[in-house]
């Protein structure tokens, strides 16, 4: 039976048990705000990583003719990039988890941080992530914005142009899904418009009352 080196040992546990920090922290700020992906499977996405890490070094140690401790690590990058992907969900015209899909690949990295003892770079990443998901945010610099669809109906393509025109120079993000011309020269639009909920709420309102567009409706989704 080999012998068990103890102090080899409580690096590698120490190692570990800051990769389940990092991830832990991680997500909690995750799971507290409702998202699927949350506590445990950031702690074991941080934790793995940091196990691939210290497998890679042991298999190239230091000095060794062919040294390349990364050679295992690399792949966790590649690895972590499908299975972030496969929390990216799209439902009509909206796409929801993006943000899960980073923070999965940036825990990973942390623990790759982790596994092979760079602990600065482990405390100021975590620091970096927590303040990213938590301080940044869109309603921080662009209030409470909410994203609708809708078709439009206007009598040619100057009267679109105008409307957008001006929807975007009020702040609106006015993303186009599809048009069609009609057979009595009009021109059928779907929209996707991104503005404060409290102004999409005139919005229909408002619109009737120009006369260049002939009929504004919420779109189905796809």
């Amino acid at each position: 039976m080999p012998e068990i080196d103890w102090d080899q040992l409580l690096l590698y546990a120490l190692e570990l048990g800051l990769a389940a920090a990092a991830g832990g922290l991680v997500g909690m700020q995750r799971a507290f705000r409702g998202k699927s992906a949350g506590l445990r499977t950031h702690i074991l996405i941080c934790v793995g990583s940091a196990v691939f890490m210290q497998v890679s070094r042991e298999l190239s140690p230091t000095g060794t003719a062919f040294a390349d401790p990364g050679r295992i690590a690399a792949q966790v990058v590649t690895g972590v990039g499908f299975l972030g992907a496969g929390t990216i969900i799209r439902s009509g015209f909206t796409v929801a988890g993006l943000t899960s899909a980073a923070t999965i690949w940036t825990v990973s990295g942390l623990g790759l941080a982790a596994g092979a003892e760079l602990w600065s770079i482990l405390a100021v990443g975590t620091l970096v992530s927590l303040a990213t998901l938590e301080l940044l945010s869109w309603r921080l610099f662009f209030g409470n914005r909410s994203t609708r669809a809708y078709y439009f109906e206007f009598v040619g393509e100057a009267a679109m142009d105008d409307l957008f025109a001006d929807l975007r120079g009020r702040g609106a993000q006015v993303s186009m899904v599809g048009f069609r011309r009609k057979q009595d020269a009009g021109l059928g639009v779907e929209v996707m418009i991104r503005w404060p909920e409290h102004k999409l709420a005139g919005l229909e309102e408002e619109v009737v009352k120009n006369d260049q567009v002939l009929r504004i409706s919420p779109a189905k989704k796809r």
